[in-house]
């Protein structure tokens, strides 16, 4: 892996600690845990593939964060004939690795294992069962909601769990069970009306049969236009109602509130109402935008963990004396050269002579003596520190906190080399501006090629890259870089990839809010530019993205939901929280919960909504709880692209519908309803796909939001 992929997007990387030719301990040097993510427990027709994979994620044992590359080895320990392919795949950004199974042509249980090398622990074990589908021979022909009824047929399991016994979507109590007969009782929420009942177990489904139920009364949520609620009770999750009000309105958000990183949730949202067909919307995630660049930020953050997990404390705080790697004369005199070590694209550190062209209250500013000619003036010199100065360095030290200053200068040192314009290849739409590299805050013990000072690396005018380009692209930057290395040089450690890079989009707003406020709006929109991109990308489709990704440097969806989630907090508690989530020894979900004193969930629900309620034209004039709403932006205006807001449910009416999705951790997907003229009441349930039940470790819930 080198830092010739750090190319490939306009998103301007921060490259932490991860110390290219040190010596440094890699990723796959300790050992790791290994436990099932997803396809347990699963039932097949026998030589038929399961319908969903079976998923390991593979930890650090004691960070927990996520390994990527760990090769996943499968094996079939238990029953004949079937096949595991592949039998051996690779973990991905998430940690996570996943093979299928084909059960064999018998009856029965299938066992299959998964390992790693160096792995802790007894190796997982996944159960599969390969089943003839049930078949119902017999069926009353009426109930009562809440009645007891008895189905007879055949292929039933006798573990009454086991059987999934669906009204319309709507799942069944099922009390006793033989492989002939299913006592259940009917679902309390289904209307009067004609339903479809079936009998599955897992993806096995049998035939449908019909039964004419005689509704019973269910309490309908009582909300008002603008007025929002997240369910997060699996009984009330199992059955609620909407009111038969002509035109009401409203968005209903299935969330995966699970905090681990790399977790699926099958969910399906089903609605009853008449007794016409059933509308199913199988909602399929479209790929995140990624690049070259990523799958080098996926190695070189693995490796800086690895780092700083095994380095002694003592290391990360390194002496002032340190400043003599770069050998720069003191005091620091327009025309001074000084030797910097500098990383290049083969993952190796140069020694780069520079020559000191302009000194600043917060920067010094030197350039590569082998940089071309022409290049920079000295008054671009001069504009660049100065914008570094103030609203740059100022702006953004008032919000996350104080530089760090281990080589005692009182400053920043920027370094303009053509190693940085080497990083992109020819012909790459997008191109490295600069970046900062925490190896220079680490004692060389732990990074050989540790500078011992605060610096940034950032290109050259040169062929490629003309002088107004380079101007143009270097201050946002600054601003972005500045805050990883306010945050490294506060916590000597590195956050959660999705918090520290919305913590650092972030930043660019702070400039930008600062440039606004001077009323030099055209420069204030050139700093928000790439977020607002970024944010519209993300709410295209939010259920492709999980706000809470590891791995790589995250797609460009992903940074655009951490920005949105980071802008919400700002906005919701003011640029103090900013601070406060940098001097956090906490990380992640964690650290956000600490410094808001909410939980994940009711933060998470109440984020979901105010992404559609900030603003929505169905609201004008409608109080919504500050809760729901972007204080500092209105996302409609800002996100707007040549549709419209980004953010566009498919829309059901007060019909029957079946809504199927698989979200990721901390995300959600969105659903319009709305009734007609002359509605009933529609009944609701939301629930594992297919209408099972959902794991214990799950964590589903369901905000609506009522528009009209």
């Amino acid at each position: 892996m080198n830092l010739r992929s750090l190319v490939g997007s306009t998103v301007l990387l921060a490259v932490f600690s991860a110390c290219g030719g040190d010596g440094g301990t890699g990723p796959g040097d300790s050992s790791v845990s290994v436990a099932i993510q997803g396809g347990d427990a699963q039932y097949g027709v026998p030589s038929n593939v399961l319908l969903d994979p079976l998923q390991v994620v593979v930890t650090d044992p004691v960070s927990k964060e996520p390994k990527a590359n760990i090769a996943v080895s499968w094996q079939l320990v238990s029953g004949t004939g079937a096949i595991v392919n592949p039998t051996q795949s690779v973990t991905d950004d998430n940690g996570v690795a996943t093979t299928q199974l084909r059960l064999g042509g018998a009856l029965g249980e299938y066992q299959i294992e998964a390992r790693a090398p160096r792995m802790a622990g007894a190796a997982p074990r996944f159960r599969a069962h390969a089943v003839n589908a049930p078949a119902i021979t017999g069926a009353p022909t009426t109930a009562g909601v809440r009645d007891t009824i008895t189905l007879t047929g055949s292929n039933f399991s006798p573990q009454p769990d086991d059987n999934l016994v669906s009204f319309g979507g709507f799942r069944a109590q099922v009390f006793s069970a033989t492989s002939t007969q299913l006592r259940v009782i009917v679902p309390s929420c289904v209307p009067a009306r004609l339903v479809s009942v079936t009998a599955s177990l897992g993806a096995v489904s049998s035939n449908a049969v019909t039964i004419d139920v005689q509704g019973g009364a269910t309490a309908a949520l009582q909300l008002a236009a603008g007025q929002a609620r997240t369910i997060t009770d699996p009984a009330e999750l199992g059955c609620f109602q909407l009111p038969a009000i002509a035109g009401y309105t409203v968005i209903l958000i299935s969330q995966n509130a699970s905090d681990v990183a790399g977790t699926l949730l099958p969910m399906q949202l089903a609605g009853l109402n008449g007794s016409g067909p059933v509308t199913t919307v199988t909602t399929v995630p479209a790929a995140g935008n990624t690049t070259v660049p990523l799958s080098f930020e996926t190695a070189l953050r693995a490796r800086e963990r690895s780092m700083l997990e095994r380095a002694d404390e003592a290391l990360l705080r390194p002496q002032p004396s340190m400043s003599a790697v770069a050998a720069c004369p003191t005091p620091p005199t327009i025309g001074d050269r000084c030797t910097f070590q500098v990383i290049n694209n083969d993952d190796d550190f140069v020694s780069v002579t520079a020559e000191l062209k302009t000194i600043s209250t917060r920067a010094l500013i030197y350039q590569d003596i082998t940089a071309p000619a022409p290049g920079l003036s000295a008054a671009n010199f001069q504009t660049l520190a100065s914008t570094f100065d103030d609203p740059v360095y100022s702006a953004v030290s008032n919000a996350y906190g104080s530089v760090s200053d281990i080589d005692q200068n009182s400053k920043v040192i920027i370094l303009l080399t053509p190693i940085v314009n080497a990083m992109t290849p020819a012909g790459s739409s997008g191109f490295i501006a600069g970046f900062f590299y925490g190896c220079d805050l680490v004692s060389r013990t732990v990074c050989a090629g540790s500078n011992g000072g605060e610096i940034f690396y950032a290109l050259v005018p040169d062929a490629t890259r003309s002088v107004s380009t380079v101007m143009n692209a270097l201050p946002p930057v600054l601003g972005h870089e500045l805050q990883h290395m306010i945050s490294f040089g506060v916590r000597h450690d590195t956050d959660a990839l999705w918090l520290s890079e919305g913590l650092a989009h972030h930043a660019e707003d702070v400039v930008a809010d600062e440039y606004q406020a001077r009323g030099q709006t055209s420069t204030a929109a050139q700093f928000r530019g790439q977020n607002y991109t970024r944010a519209n990308r993300y709410l295209r489709d939010p259920v492709g993205t999980s706000l809470i990704a590891e791995g790589g440097t995250g797609t460009l969806e992903m940074r655009g939901a951490a920005w949105l989630f980071v802008k919400y907090l700002a906005g919701q508690h003011g640029n103090a929280i900013l601070r406060t989530l940098v001097q956090s020894n906490q990380s992640s979900v964690n650290n956000v919960v600490q410094a808001t004193g909410r939980s994940w969930r009711t933060l998470l629900g109440n984020w979901s909504v105010a992404l559609y309620a900030d603003n929505a034209p169905e609201l004008a004039g409608v109080t919504v709880a500050p809760e729901y709403t972007f204080p500092d932006v209105n996302l409609r205006t800002a996100l707007a692209d040549g549709l419209g807001y980004p953010l566009r449910p498919s829309t059901e009416q007060f019909a029957d519908f079946v809504f199927r999705v698989t979200v990721p951790s901390s995300t959600q997907a969105y659903l319009k309803v709305q009734a007609g003229s002359a509605p009933s009441p529609l009944s609701l349930n939301l629930a594992g796909y297919f209408g099972a039940a959902f794991p214990a470790s799950a964590a589903p819930q369901l905000s609506i939001l009522r528009l009209q």
